[in-house]
């Protein structure tokens, strides 16, 4: 009976450690990486002699969801766009770093098949509106400086997105 109670204990520790080391890296309402586990893997990417693309997404209209027909709605939108960006990159590349911003960094790709993953996410992107920008490098050295670039394009497209809809919620 005492091994039967110390086995079950730890049993239940493991599983208790394994949720707690999931919770610490995964997103909870997308299961994609969270910003823990992006910025670790900006760390084992940083001067990698690899190619590397980055795409940054922010969805278009959330403030507006969430005001117009509630935050569950929000969210099923921010389920829904996380499930778009992990098919097209792969789930074990992709991030939801922040409300509605999401992040995939993809190593060795080439620039042709990277530009493609992103035109496919930009005509995915008609039914959920997502502001998307990108940058690809052949070497993973400055990954700040591309994540910073692939940000600012995003909020270019962001822009645009704004100035031809005449909606100020963001």
């Amino acid at each position: 009976e005492t091994v039967s109670i110390f086995i079950s204990e730890e049993l239940r520790n493991y599983n208790m450690a394994q949720e707690m080391i999931y919770m610490s890296t995964q997103d909870v309402l997308t299961d994609l990486g969270n910003r823990h586990s992006f910025n670790s893997a900006i760390n084992v990417l940083e001067g990698l002699n690899a190619t590397l693309g980055i795409c940054f997404i922010d969805i278009n209209g959330l403030k507006a969801i969430n005001d117009d027909k509630g935050h569950e709605s929000g969210d099923d939108v921010i389920r829904e766009v996380g499930t778009i960006v992990s098919t097209i990159f792969k789930k074990k590349y992709c991030y939801r770093i922040g409300g509605d911003e999401f992040v995939a960094m993809v190593p060795h790709v080439d620039q042709k098949h990277f530009e493609e993953q992103v035109e496919k996410l930009r005509k995915k992107s008609k039914k959920t509106s997502m502001a998307v920008g990108a940058v690809w490098k052949d070497n993973a050295k400055g990954i700040e400086e591309m994540i910073n670039e692939a940000d600012r394009l995003m909020y270019n497209d962001k822009a645009i997105f704004y100035s031809d809809s005449n909606d100020r919620r963001h």
